[in-house]
């Protein structure tokens, strides 16, 4: 089997590149930024590239120039997407019949269901449980001793919020006090959704007279749902933000990000860690490993839960509605409502190791046998026909 992989940075991409070849894929990388908004020059290289015979091109997220390419050389295109929102799925090129859609998230693939879009599949990301099993095993000394902790955090703080603050900034008072009241409602009661609120009529239309949304191109969005994630991230930012003032108070408590704190929490700070390297000992070291999805993924299973479970980690994460379709609340995993039952949450696991260890073990043995990388993959052979 011939297949082309679109490499774009993504995280895991080696993963996927290890887990396609040793399915017996022979498989080429490539790489062109110039696909990211497609020339026409850009799109005639890659269909120059298409006619070594390929049975199949694959990307994390989708390219509307991979797909033009892939539609006009008759050439399957299985795009898995790992982000949200994923804007490029409001394009036209949607529609391609050679198209074929890998939707981490219920939501996003509702979405396109909706707008009868065909060859859409519901498929969770996947893990490397294998390699990272491997990394895990024999830790150095100096290794446990660098990333041991009671409590550990490892991504962005989403500091930069400038768009919602400058956006705020033009609105009336009322505006401003109605949008900040809808940031904290979320807050309490994650399950409302911005896109579900049913937004002052006053308000849209200020939006409307003061806002303009530029660089979005070819992507025609409503100025709600734009808006919406420019919320979302708001709302992820201060959930996050308040998640490290509870996290604080604990002993050994560590965050992992290259995100900017101030001088009484930058001691908590160690930087960044590598993906593929050290990640891994982070997840596996650590007593418990806090996620908090980013609030634009309204339904799906972030990756970082499925590699802190891969690497033998414990993980006590926001209740992801999709989490549900497979793990057991108390059982295989451990969740919280809202931030506010965070606290609770890591004083009780913190006190009960045992249920800690076998709801971690669990949760291993489910991601084992449904996300692995292999698993998933051969989905996605069958749903394409190849």
């Amino acid at each position: 089997m011939h297949i082309l992989m679109y490499n774009w940075r993504a995280f895991s991409n080696d993963y996927l590149l290890n887990n396609l070849r040793e399915l017996g894929g022979n498989v080429d990388v490539w790489s062109d930024p110039d696909i990211l908004e497609p020339t026409e020059r850009a799109i005639e290289k890659l269909k120059t590239k298409l006619k070594n015979n390929y049975d199949l091109v694959v990307s994390f997220n989708y390219f509307r120039g991979v797909a033009t390419a892939c539609e006009q050389t008759n050439i399957p295109y299985a795009a898995w997407t790992q982000d949200a929102p994923l804007w490029s799925l409001y394009d036209d090129t949607i529609r391609s019949k050679n198209n074929y859609f890998f939707c981490f998230d219920s939501e996003q693939y509702k979405h396109l269901k909706e707008k009868n879009i065909k060859n859409v599949f519901y498929l969770p990301l996947g893990v490397d449980v294998e390699r990272l099993e491997k990394k895990t095993v024999n830790i150095t000394a100096d290794k446990r001793s660098k990333y041991v902790a009671d409590i550990s955090f490892v991504g962005s703080l989403y500091k930069d919020t400038a768009m919602f603050d400058d956006i705020v900034a033009k609105l009336s008072e009322y505006s401003k006090g109605y949008l900040y009241a809808i940031c904290n409602m979320q807050l309490k009661v994650p399950e409302i959704r911005f896109s579900e609120i049913e937004i002052s009529k006053e308000v849209m239309r200020e939006l409307q007279r003061k806002v303009s949304f530029e660089g979005e191109g070819y992507i025609e969005v409503k100025l709600k749902k734009l808006f919406e994630n420019i919320v979302d991230r708001k709302v992820t930012a201060i959930e996050r933000n308040m998640m490290v003032e509870i996290c604080r108070k604990y002993q050994n408590f560590k965050i992992y990000t290259n995100s900017s704190l101030d001088e009484a929490l930058n001691k908590y700070n160690q930087g960044i860690v590598d993906y593929y390297t050290d990640m891994p000992l982070v997840f596996n070291q650590s007593k418990i490993n806090i996620n908090l999805s980013a609030r634009p993924i309204h339904y799906g299973i972030p990756l970082r839960v499925l590699d802190i479970i891969a690497s033998n980690g414990f993980v006590l994460t926001n209740a992801q509605p999709d989490l549900f379709l497979y793990f057991e609340e108390g059982k295989s995993i451990a969740t919280f409502q809202c931030i506010e039952e965070l606290e609770d949450k890591i004083d009780y696991y913190m006190d009960h190791e045992t249920e800690r260890i076998n709801i971690r073990n669990e949760g291993k043995a489910i991601v084992k046998s449904i996300f692995d990388y292999k698993t998933q993959i051969k989905t996605i052979f069958e749903c394409v026909g190849i």
